[in-house]
């Protein structure tokens, strides 16, 4: 079951690292890789565990959870019609049995909402 539920959310702050990263991906155990940009111009290479920030709140992601990745497939670093960076994924809707015969729903989430760039480093803005 595909519900194709799609939040809508408030565009990226000044703060996001979107403005200055390039090479954005995200692994499979929902780890952002990405190159940042420095105060000095050069880049650095950075990730963030985002299972520590991220959560699965029946079928949706939800900032202030954590360990969304047990309920995660299909994960991919995509921009949204507003050209956002987001992540998008396939996310398990309760109950989990139904996990293994397609209970999922593609949802996604705008990284820069909660992810900042300090100094060529990721970091969490609450």
């Amino acid at each position: 079951m595909n519900l194709g539920r799609e939040v809508h959310h408030n565009p990226a702050p000044s703060g996001s690292f979107e403005r200055s990263a390039k090479n954005i991906t995200i692994d499979g155990n929902g780890v952002l890789h990405a190159e940042l940009e420095g105060a000095y111009n050069e880049y650095h290479k950075a990730s963030i565990d985002l299972n520590y920030y991220l959560g699965n709140d029946d079928g949706e992601f939800q900032w202030g959870g954590t360990d969304f990745i047990k309920t995660a497939t299909d994960l991919a670093i995509v921009h949204d019609k507003e050209g956002v960076i987001v992540l998008r994924a396939e996310l398990c809707v309760p109950p989990a049995d139904l996990c293994g015969d397609g209970g999922y729903a593609t949802n996604q989430v705008r990284l820069g909402e909660h992810i900042g760039n300090n100094n060529g480093q990721f970091e969490f803005h609450k």
